[in-house]
């Protein structure tokens, strides 16, 4: 019985047993290279400010490439209140590649990523629309 049981695991892949589930897949390599980045020098608290998932200091590295996910969470860049935890791309980028969810509020970047990207769509058909009545309108003067 127990030998049947070990075969049939064995059989069927992980995704039949819900361990990946495709709802609840990473994100993608574009949504990685959109993140915005962050100048160390532009941290309200550049000297101590770390990385949450390496606790490496920003300022330690040499080539730091510091991104800010589209949370809830306010982070101070420049002085003025920004939306965002940061982190290390070379730290986050692994783990939102498995789990679409901020490592410290469990927001959704995937949910954001869809909002901003609907904004676009909407501002494009909006120019777009705008265009059409200029030309339009243009026609009358030829007239």
């Amino acid at each position: 019985m127990a030998s049947r049981l070990l075969e049939l695991i064995q059989d069927r892949s992980d995704e039949d047993f819900g361990l990946f589930n495709k709802e609840e897949a990473g994100v993608s390599q574009e949504f990685l290279d959109s993140l915005p980045r962050v100048k160390v020098n532009d941290l309200e608290n550049k000297d101590t400010a770390d990385c949450s998932i390496c606790t490496n200091r920003f300022i330690d590295d040499d080539y730091p490439l510091v991104v800010r996910l589209p949370c809830d969470a306010q982070t101070v860049v420049s002085g003025k209140k920004a939306k965002g935890h940061i982190f290390d791309l070379e730290c986050i980028a692994p783990w939102l590649k498995v789990s679409p969810t901020c490592p410290l509020c469990r927001f959704d970047v995937l949910k954001a990523d869809k909002r901003r990207r609907e904004k676009l769509e909407e501002e494009l058909k909006k120019a777009q629309e705008e265009d059409e009545e200029e030309e339009d309108d243009d026609w009358d003067v030829y007239g």
